[in-house]
């Protein structure tokens, strides 16, 4: 499906050193979470066209996941070490941090997609702050 060739031409690898570098910071753990979804959008700009031809392959996930040690799986590595950080902090409770990590990176690339397909695409910011709500507190009413 897609080649280290593919990925480098997509600016996928850019988003990737990125995130390291989110990851690498001093933020909290939930701001870097934050940080990764709006880096993510922000760098949509530079991935439209990359990202129309890796969607045409298949989805998107599928494409970018092909292989182990893939795109995919080395930043659902830089998420989980962020989960892992969120976890050790007391910020979020015991969660298994590579499955939630992988989950994560899919609703973003899902909020990229849709962001393609969206003919009036809402801000950004909005776009993060729903993903981040629906991440931290879920759907449920607390009462």
């Amino acid at each position: 499906m897609t080649d280290e060739h593919t990925l480098k031409d997509s600016g996928f690898d850019e988003l990737e050193r990125e995130y390291q570098l989110i990851a690498a910071s001093d933020q909290a753990p939930l701001a870097k979470l934050g940080l990764y979804a709006t880096t993510s959008m922000n760098h949509l700009v530079n991935l439209v066209k990359p990202f129309q031809i890796l969607k045409e392959k298949g989805p998107l996930i599928a494409v970018l996941q092909t292989s182990e040690g893939s795109w995919h799986s080395r930043v659902v590595d830089i998420i989980a070490t962020t989960l892992e950080e969120a976890v050790q902090t007391g910020a979020i409770r015991p969660i298994e941090t590579r499955r939630v990590g992988a989950m994560f990176l899919d609703a973003i690339l899902s909020l990229m997609a849709h962001r393609l397909d969206s003919a009036e695409p809402d801000d950004i910011e909005d776009d993060v702050r729903l993903l981040m709500d629906l991440y931290l507190n879920g759907l449920m009413i607390r009462y």
